[in-house]
């Protein structure tokens, strides 16, 4: 009967065969596998069942062989279901903390954090390994803990995920102005990065320093003058342009104002004269700024740039303009994936 189940398995998915098989150890490896290699109509079926709760529970049963532990945790993660999250976050503390069950927390911590299972990852902020302390930080589990954990912890990618994960807790978002100062530039980007999804005026001051910072990386400092818009404060983007302009100032601090010129919601025609860089990627955001804005007066200054730049960029400059000219077509966001579509930088 064993071999017949997983005959069965490897043949076709069948719900029904694959929840007998998982209960024979002999069959047991392999319906796990396949509930991992599932297509999508599979994989949409097998959710309507109470296969996500038995893989979890494998995943928890100690008698259970580790393999096949951690095989349960996997599926359990694609399977999902109202019981998997309480099973997996009883394995993210273990006791003992032998090698085992620290993987098998790390693996459940991916699992609840790839669910969304936020709420149960909040106790794996005291956890003393830091790849499951990371992904509690980067679901944003705790809240106001995440600030404690971008403060203190020593791992640097903990302090990353705190500073994305707080990104979900506006409330606490201040807290973030010190990591735009982190020692560790991924930290400062990531801290940059929730200051532009999550805005706040507190943090205009750090935000400020990080922009005028020379020796901060530029990636960091562009997206601090982004933030600065959204607070409605463009006066370090626009001094970036105007030297881009007249000296040809760096590039993506350039390109990055005439994005907080866009996120500022400034009158179009601050935004016009970023038409005339040599840079083609200013040029391009400028113009997505415009069409983003409906501004219908930049038509002209829109076709000579069409007129002007490579073939390889014309394509993308025209279909902007068909996109501003024809009425209705409005309404996209300033990043809109349809106004990217072929580019060529």
């Amino acid at each position: 009967m064993t071999a017949f189940f997983a005959f069965v398995a490897l043949l076709a998915f069948d719900p029904s065969a694959s929840a007998q098989a998982l209960s024979q150890p002999e069959a047991r490896t392999g319906a796990l596998r396949q509930l991992l290699t599932l297509g999508r109509l599979d994989l949409q079926a097998a959710r309507q069942t109470n296969l996500g709760a038995t893989t979890a529970a494998l995943a928890a049963d100690d008698a259970v062989p580790f393999t096949d532990r951690v095989l349960g945790v996997r599926a359990a993660a694609l399977l999902g279901g109202a019981e998997v999250s309480p099973l997996l976050a009883a394995l993210l503390l273990p006791e003992p903390a032998t090698p085992e069950a620290v993987a098998l927390a790390r693996e459940s911590a991916r699992a609840l954090r790839q669910l969304g299972a936020v709420e149960p990852l909040g106790a794996a902020l005291k956890s003393p390994d830091p790849e499951v302390r990371a992904h509690a930080a980067w679901a944003g589990a705790g809240g106001a803990a995440l600030c404690a954990a971008l403060a203190d912890d020593p791992w640097s990618e903990v302090r990353v995920g705190a500073a994305r994960g707080l990104a979900r807790h506006p409330a606490h978002v201040a807290c973030i102005g010190s990591a735009l100062r982190d020692a560790d530039p991924k930290v400062q980007q990531a801290a940059v990065a929730t200051a532009v999804a999550a805005p706040d005026a507190a943090l205009r001051a750090p935000l400020r320093q990080l922009a005028g910072d020379a020796r901060a990386p530029t990636s960091a400092r562009a997206e601090a003058f982004v933030a600065l818009g959204h607070l409605g404060d463009i006066e370090p983007a626009e001094k970036a342009l105007a030297l881009h302009l007249d000296k040809g100032g760096i590039v993506p601090l350039a390109e990055a104002a005439v994005r907080a010129f866009a996120a500022a919601k400034v009158e179009p025609a601050r935004i016009r004269p970023a038409l005339e860089s040599e840079a083609p990627v200013v040029q391009l955001a400028a113009a997505r700024a415009l069409v983003a804005a409906g501004d219908r007066d930049s038509l002209s200054a829109l076709e000579a740039l069409r007129d002007r730049v490579d073939p390889r960029r014309r394509r993308t400059v025209q279909a902007l303009i068909d996109r501003l000219a024809t009425p209705g077509t409005l309404g996209e966001t300033f990043d809109d994936p349809e106004l990217r579509r072929g580019e060529t930088l």
